[in-house]
């Protein structure tokens, strides 16, 4: 088993929910960010994605553009169950929480995870999709 915490970085951005939204796209092009974590102290609450072409963010604040609803991986937990699940759902990249549900770091999929079910030493597999 390789567990997300020996593979994911915790070298990650962040943005408050109270942010304006502007300054977060900003950021996230800046960047050459897709996805970019949501906390509030280090909770996470929601990820912003989706940078718009035009600028019609400019009053919004991130909670008013953030998507709620995240998918999350456990630290513990097995990166292939996950794997799994990300490309089912095009998901590429993947916030980390711990044992407190405090973000501590994100997985992305990319590398040796991306052609691979379980990493460099692997062959491709589906894995098994967590419960």
């Amino acid at each position: 088993m390789v567990a997300l915490k020996e593979v994911m970085s915790r070298h990650f951005e962040s943005v408050h929910p109270d942010a304006p939204a502007r300054d977060a796209f900003r950021l996230m092009s800046s960047l050459n960010l897709s996805m970019l974590p949501v906390r509030e102290d280090r909770r996470l609450v929601g990820m912003l994605s989706d940078v718009p072409a035009s600028g019609e963010e400019s009053a919004l604040r991130v909670r008013d553009v953030m998507s709620p609803d995240v998918l999350t991986g456990l630290e513990d937990q097995d990166v292939r169950e996950l794997i799994v699940v990300m490309r089912r759902r095009d998901i590429r990249t993947l916030p980390v929480l711990d044992a407190n549900q405090e973000l501590v770091g994100v997985f992305t999929l990319g590398g040796p995870w991306k052609r691979s079910g379980g990493g460099p030493r692997r062959p491709a597999s589906e894995g098994r999709v967590p419960p």
